[in-house]
């Protein structure tokens, strides 16, 4: 069910066996209502100047949740209406104080920006309202009090000090100190220029630019002294007529950087109301738990009070029959003293013959212990004797060394070899363990046959 409601601020809950429904609206807003009671989720918008509220519940779940003041936003005094609160709106994220974040992927980087719609990003003191809009602030690059409104709008971000830059349109560009650009697509990125209209741009600082595209035209005397002797009190953004002329718009640039107060005004209002909707919401559900307790107790009590009239009865049936049954358990009991002097007698024997095992399994254990670092210890000998090398050449005795290693035992070797001529060699080796002393003697001789 979608429902239409333009009453102000005002509020409407219902209790999830009814289909959960939640409506909000604030001053001069439109409020939507979609009913959940098949599962699905209430979103409700509420729109104040620039302000988009969206809040989803679960059917099952009580409503709970509040935009973050002060905390969750990474500084005091600012507002994030967002994934980290109770009652998101639009996963936005603050890191500074008397900061406005509202939208999904909203971000406020600095003092007293504002970032209103999806990804928008604001510095210290800007405003960025749209989607994609960024307002002084950008990877690596940080300007103060630029305005972009409009999606994909950027105004002082493509170096330090671009300060106070204004962009007003859909992809317009304001990349330069105190430059404005307004149109869809319009570029001002020089010093104190002006681009106005659809595609238009500027090329050096302090110009003004007025056209669509490549049909730009250069006013010489916008910038001059004259000029700024004939400005009133209202500054109005400049246009053309029907024929070309150029004409005051009814739009002044005063209304336009008065946004941002409207915007702080309206999180505000936000704010407080999300505080009474948490302190309703808590108390309903404190009240509605406290009720179902109550009627629960009582049909324990009346169950539990039958049943302890039946347990009495049983209990005096049990009284007889335990009776008996201690009569049978006398005369058992004397049975199983007799057994008991007879056990004892055979655990006595049982214990002899279990020392006498563990005695033997030490034994065991100990000479497989020495057989096995034995048999280690030969083997470092055999990789020690496998090490040694000797010279080949005829009628030249040599003396070889060796060492050898296995599972932590060393083993050295050291031998001598003499070749008697280029067919007949003959050695021999003596090697020995480093930790258990063991001495190993070996001969050999070879013969060249071909």
């Amino acid at each position: 069910m979608i429902k239409q409601a333009g009453a102000p601020r005002q509020l409407e809950t219902a209790a999830p066996s009814d289909g959960r429904r939640f409506r909000l609206a604030s001053r001069d807003a439109k409020a939507t209502e979609q009913d959940s009671s098949r599962g699905g989720p209430v979103l409700v918008t509420a729109l104040a100047g620039a302000m988009v509220l969206a809040i989803s519940v679960f059917p099952g779940h009580a409503l709970a949740g509040e935009c973050a003041g002060g905390h969750d936003t990474g500084h005091s005094n600012s507002l994030a209406c967002g994934n980290d609160t109770s009652i998101p709106i639009g996963q936005a994220q603050t890191s500074a104080a008397f900061a406005t974040a509202v939208g999904p992927h909203a971000y406020v980087g600095e003092l007293e920006g504002s970032a209103v719609g999806y990804n928008a990003e604001a510095g210290a003191q800007g405003t960025a309202l749209g989607a994609y809009s960024k307002a002084g602030l950008d990877i690596g690059f940080l300007s103060s009090g630029g305005t972009a409104i409009g999606m994909g709008a950027e105004a002082g971000v493509a170096a330090d000090g671009q300060n106070e830059a204004t962009a007003l349109g859909h992809n317009s560009t304001a990349n330069a100190l105190n430059a404005t650009a307004l149109g869809a697509g319009a570029t001002a990125n020089f010093l104190a220029s002006t681009a106005i209209g659809q595609g238009a741009s500027t090329t050096r600082d302090n110009q003004v630019a007025i056209g669509t595209g490549g049909n730009t035209y250069t006013l010489a005397g916008v910038n001059s002294q004259a000029s700024k002797d004939a400005q009133g009190a209202t500054t109005y953004l400049m246009t053309t007529d029907g024929d070309g002329n150029l004409a005051a718009s009814t739009f002044d640039v005063a209304t336009l950087e008065g946004l941002p107060a409207q915007v702080a005004q309206n999180s505000t209002d936000i704010t407080n109301l999300s505080t009474t909707v948490n302190s309703h919401t808590t108390q309903i559900t404190a009240n509605t738990a406290e009720l179902v307790d109550h009627e629960t107790r009582i049909t324990n009590n009346t169950t539990q009070i039958a049943a302890n009239t039946t347990e009495l009865a049983d209990h005096e049936t049990r009284i007889t029959s335990n009776t008996n049954t201690l009569t049978t358990h006398t005369t058992q009991i004397a049975d199983l003293d007799t057994r008991v002097t007879t056990n004892a007698t055979n655990i006595a024997a049982l214990d002899g013959r279990v020392g006498a095992l563990e005695s033997g399994f030490q034994d065991i254990g100990k000479q497989i212990g020495e057989s096995r670092t034995e048999a280690r210890g030969g083997t470092a000998l055999a990789l020690a004797t496998a090490g040694l090398r000797y010279d080949d050449r005829p009628e030249k005795l040599s003396i070889a060394g060796g060492f050898g290693h296995f599972k932590g035992q060393s083993g050295l070797a050291l031998g001598l070899g003499y070749n008697t001529s280029e067919d007949f060699r003959l050695n021999a080796a003596v090697s020995a363990t480093t930790s258990r002393g063991d001495v190993g003697v070996s001969v050999g001789a070879s013969w060249t046959l071909n």
